[in-house]
């Protein structure tokens, strides 16, 4: 059972992260509630799904990344160029915390990413 909950993540995982990979950079230019909604989700279903399967740390890193595109969505933040880059590191270091824990292991986020979206998060919110 729980291989065919891994390989059912890991197809999920896939389709989410490449959501996230062409999302986050478009929020720069793209202010259609609909395509925020679907970036934010993304990073909601892969949190989820990550708890579901034991990977606290690609949960961890979806929440955190969750925090700041709900913000987006509801009108509290503004994404400007520091912010969506810091994203695109988040969808990088996602990817592979992801694929390492596929593959078994046990990898850690990068050190200070988790802070830094925290640190983006209270700096950008009114």
């Amino acid at each position: 059972m729980k291989d065919k909950l891994l390989a059912i993540f890991a197809e999920e995982a896939t389709e989410l992260i490449e959501a996230l990979q062409h999302g986050v950079p478009a929020l720069l230019e793209n202010e259609d509630p609909e395509e925020i909604e679907a970036v934010f989700r993304a990073a909601h279903t892969m949190k989820g799904n990550a708890g579901i399967v034991g990977f606290d740390g690609v949960a961890d890193l979806a929440r955190a990344m969750e925090a700041i595109l709900d913000g987006i969505r509801k009108g509290r933040l503004k994404p400007d160029a520091e912010m969506v880059g810091l994203m695109s590191n988040a969808v990088d270091a996602l990817k592979v915390l992801t694929d390492g824990c596929l593959a078994g292991g046990q990898p850690e986020t990068p050190s200070g990413l988790k802070t830094a979206l925290a640190a983006c998060l209270d700096a950008k919110e009114p």
